[in-house]
């Protein structure tokens, strides 16, 4: 729930029938919510104080939670789940030591931070004329033009695929070898596990918590920060610096990493979290002091 008007109705439900038990789903992170204010805070400090659980995606989503007072046994991390066999099921197309085809899956909009890693790569790229790369786009959206008019430097070639079923997916996935997800703001990121199912190491945002619960940094992908020149140019380093070997194991880890993240597994937490112990008759605390987090822009929904 977005933590607003419907989940105020529930709120107000609780206090008339306190023997209801009233859960929260806060799909979110602490970087997603950075713009929010003092009036929000309090609604959010007000709802929280009286939920008996609370469901978040990941560790940042639980620090996030935590900040208003609620208790550690009442916060339940629920990582988004796709349907891993779907996509493991994908043979590979590629050798297992390629890694000169990067895929970026998603819509092309600039929350997606797709434009600004286009320039960053193509510097990358003038820095190595003699190693051809493809930067292949699945998704479509309002940047598309902008980064088809782009001036690539004629050794990075992209390559555009627009938008396919969902069906369709393994098939590119296991044509790529590795998963680019530049975001500047996404709660989760379901192309991580998509990617990771089919043995994609992953080159990931900071500002995704699909990356920060999923991708460890140099074992089944790279992290990097899209708002720092110096970030991306040295995870790009790191990728081109990975030996061959280890590229092949990092694909056997994300495929092992994500193969329990199923729905099955995500509606066998969910259905605990339902049932486990609330706080019943815990007193309420105060509202918190009216300040507010410094942040970049009000956030967007995610995918």
């Amino acid at each position: 729930m977005e933590l607003g008007p419907r989940t105020l109705q529930a709120a107000i439900y609780k206090i008339l029938r306190p023997s209801t038990r009233f859960l929260i789903w806060c799909k979110l992170s602490e970087h997603s919510e950075r713009s929010w204010g003092g009036m929000r805070r309090r609604l959010r400090h007000f709802l929280l104080a009286r939920a008996d659980a609370v469901l978040v995606n990941g560790e940042s989503g639980a620090r996030y939670v935590a900040g208003f007072g609620v208790p550690d046994h009442c916060i339940h991390r629920i990582n988004q789940p796709v349907d891993v066999a779907l996509f493991a099921a994908a043979a590979r197309a590629r050798g297992d030591t390629e890694r000169t085809r990067l895929l970026c899956c998603g819509t092309l909009s600039e929350r997606k931070g797709v434009l600004p890693f286009l320039r960053e790569m193509d510097l990358w790229a003038r820095s190595r004329p003699a190693e051809r790369i493809e930067l292949w786009w699945l998704g479509d959206g309002e940047l598309r033009g902008a980064l088809e008019t782009f001036p690539c430097i004629p050794n990075l070639v992209q390559r555009f695929l627009g938008a396919v079923p969902y069906a369709e997916l393994p098939h590119w996935y296991s044509q790529a070898d590795i998963l680019v997800f530049p975001t500047l703001l996404d709660e989760w990121g379901l192309v991580v596990n998509e990617a990771m199912a089919c043995g994609l190491p992953v080159l990931g945002s900071i500002y995704a918590q699909a990356v920060t619960e999923l991708v460890e940094d140099g074992v089944t992908g790279w992290v990097f920060d899209p708002l720092s020149s110096a970030s991306v140019k040295n995870a790009l380093d790191r990728v081109w610096a990975t030996p061959p070997e280890a590229l092949t194991d990092m694909r056997v880890t994300a495929r092992a990493r994500i193969a329990a993240l199923t729905p099955e597994t995500a509606a066998a937490r969910m259905a605990k979290a339902m049932g486990a112990p609330g706080r019943p008759g815990a007193k309420q605390p105060a509202l918190a002091p009216d300040r507010e987090r410094p942040g970049l822009a009000e956030p967007q929904p995610g995918e």
